[in-house]
């Protein structure tokens, strides 16, 4: 179009201002016929004579759709108009659902983040800055007056002010808060939740030419790494005042970052979902052209002459021996849960590397076979650790414990944080309110965990569960893909990665003798009660229940004899006090040997669960 030289411009935020400002000038004016523009025009146009608005491909979600068709059609007497121009399967039953619940008035809800611990330890700090000392019940009080904070506990109160105060943010005694000389700089610096990072140029080396810009926080994650930019993959050679980079042709090789999309809603895909029945019965999709209708329905026939048809209350399992898709309605936040959570517990089971696709529909992973992932996929409890372990070792997880660190005033503003080890500052910082918001912000933003407890909880009863060592039509069908993958690529890091697990545990400890009863970071735990000084102290990770006193007399007695071994063998999931004791009894030549048996009792327990519940 822009070689034919029609009156048409490009409207994106990657361009300059300049030319920004030009495009919007002339189509303000009338001087344009279109517009082809990103999310960057959808917001505050208000400009008379735009006739009508193309979405090309699905919006993905109703409130994309509403917004951006409403740009057009504005004066007295005018209706907004606008067209899906739908580009596969997928996209025609998206794109119907979103325009029925639109026309239904059904929109997404807004996310809300509540309890935010980065934003509350500024306001902390801002309260300390306007009162100069003030009563900490008093502070607390001022916070819950903010909706977002109605739910927020004193406990959790307490503890950011405790953790302020480590960081020399604030004075703390427990009783009163208080202003230092860092309070107002820290305030100041973090007085905006947008977070505010350097950028740096992206250079290809062959070529000379900056290819596009990336923050800071996505480089310290980055050194060797894949990643797409413009369409194509970079591995990343240096980064120093700008990165460097070169293309990365090898055959098979796997960006490790692609940039972030629209997720499609749960309640979207699971209307989807409905639909694939619907037009089984016969239903009419009357809003859609007659091409868009014949290649849903010719798709949809072809898949039920030998197939189940994936739904909102039907699951279907397909693949080889190497590939497996899991068809499931359930958008993509709640099938990013879902797959992560099935990915790790393969790569624990296989001792490999497995990666892992999805999109709103579907869950692609390899190396996988239909038999094992149905076997994981009936016996997943635990799905919020799960979720979380999950997500401990991805660039997802680093990405935001620099975003959040940095807001708690954990780096100063002028620190640079690209050469920092983030696989290191995670298990720093585990435990703390920086690493519980980093969390729980990607439980908000990126996985659906809710989501996947319902999944997991009704698989196989009122979600039916259908398997087929072949793929299906609609299940090779795929519109985009979002990988990722676990970074358990050898049985040797596959070992390292579950020690550093184990390292990184929070555990609780009870004293036999005095009753003591705390949580203490492995990292630091003591063989002895803190408070009395007796060796017999029981240890389990810190979210398992409390043990009964018998119980933990056992436990006490086999720490007592075997030491940290024994810490390791009861921290280990599924691990309880028969099979520490049988593992402990063994001889090992190394230490790699004895975690190698406690891996292999874990993967034992995650085979058999079925069998114990």
């Amino acid at each position: 179009l822009l070689k034919a030289r029609l009156p048409i411009e490009v409207h994106h935020g990657s361009l300059s201002r300049d030319a920004r400002m030009t495009a919007e000038e002339n189509f303000a004016k009338g001087l344009l016929k279109a517009l082809i523009c990103t999310s960057s025009m959808e917001l505050g146009i208000d400009i008379g004579h735009v006739d009508a608005v193309i979405q090309y491909s699905s919006p993905r979600q109703v409130v994309r759709l509403i917004q951006r068709v409403g740009r057009s059609g504005h004066g007295l007497g005018r209706k907004s108009v606008g067209y899906i121009i739908a580009n596969s399967f997928d996209d025609i039953l998206e794109a119907y659902a979103i325009v029925e619940r639109a026309k239904r008035g059904e929109l997404e809800d807004s996310e809300i983040h509540e309890n935010s611990l980065d934003v509350l330890a500024n306001q902390i700090c801002g309260i300390a800055i306007e009162y100069g000392r003030i009563d900490v019940r008093k502070a607390y009080e001022i916070i819950k007056r903010s909706y977002f904070f109605r739910n927020l506990s004193f406990e959790e109160f307490d503890e950011v002010c405790k953790y302020l105060a480590e960081l020399w943010r604030i004075f703390y005694d427990g009783n009163e808060i208080s202003a230092r000389r860092k309070t107002r700089k820290y305030f100041y610096d973090n007085i905006s939740m947008i977070p505010d990072e350097k950028s740096y140029k992206v250079v290809d080396v062959t070529s000379g030419k900056v290819i596009g810009v990336l923050d800071e926080s996505f480089l310290s994650t980055f050194s060797g790494e894949v990643f797409a930019m413009k369409g194509e993959l970079w591995r990343v050679l240096s980064v120093e005042d700008c990165v460097k980079v070169e293309p990365a042709n090898l055959e098979g090789e796997i960006p490790s970052w692609t940039g972030e999309e629209i997720p499609v809603p749960f309640e979207v895909a699971q209307e989807v979902g409905k639909l694939r029945k619907l037009v089984l019965e016969g239903f009419y999709l009357d809003i859609c052209d007659e091409r868009s209708r014949r290649e849903v329905v010719e798709k949809i026939r072809e898949h039920a002459k030998d197939f189940e048809i994936p739904a909102h209350d039907c699951v279907v399992i397909e693949g080889s021996d190497k590939n497996v898709i899991i068809n499931v309605c359930f958008g993509h936040k709640a099938n990013e849960a879902i797959g992560r959570i099935i990915a790790l517990l393969l790569s624990l089971k296989k001792g490999t590397n497995v990666s892992v696709e999805i999109d709103p529909y579907r869950v692609k992973l390899y190396p996988a076979s239909p038999e094992e992932v149905k076997e994981i996929v009936l016996n997943v409890r635990d799905v919020e650790k799960l979720a979380e372990t999950a997500v401990l070792d991805t660039k997802l997880m680093q990405w935001k414990i620099v975003k959040v660190a940095r807001k708690f005033g954990f780096f100063d503003k002028e620190d640079d944080l690209s050469r920092i080890n983030l696989r290191n500052l995670i298990v720093k910082l585990r435990g703390t309110p920086i690493y519980r918001e980093a969390l729980r912000e990607i439980f908000v933003e990126k996985l659906d965990v809710e989501k996947a407890k319902l999944f997991f909880e009704k698989i196989g009863k009122e979600i039916k569960l259908f398997v087929y060592n072949k793929f299906t039509p609609i299940g090779v069908e795929t519109r985009e893909k979002f990988p990722d993958v676990l970074i358990t690529k050898s049985p040797e890091i596959v070992l390292k990665a579950f020690k550093e697990r184990l390292m990184s545990e929070i555990c609780r400890v009870q004293c036999v003798n005095c009753g003591a009863n705390y949580k203490e970071p492995l990292g630091d735990l003591k063989l002895k009660c803190i408070r009395c000084g007796s060796s017999l102290i029981a240890v389990v990770g810190e979210k398992k229940k409390e043990l009964k006193k018998d119980e933990a007399i056992k436990v006490a007695n086999l720490i007592a004899s075997y030491g940290l071994r024994a810490v390791y063998a009861m921290l280990t999931y599924g691990i309880g006090f028969e099979t520490a004791k049988r593992i402990l009894s063994r001889f090992f030549e190394t230490e790699d040997e004895f975690f190698k048996a406690l891996l292999e009792a874990e993967r034992n327990y995650i085979r058999t669960r079925k069998f114990w519940d």
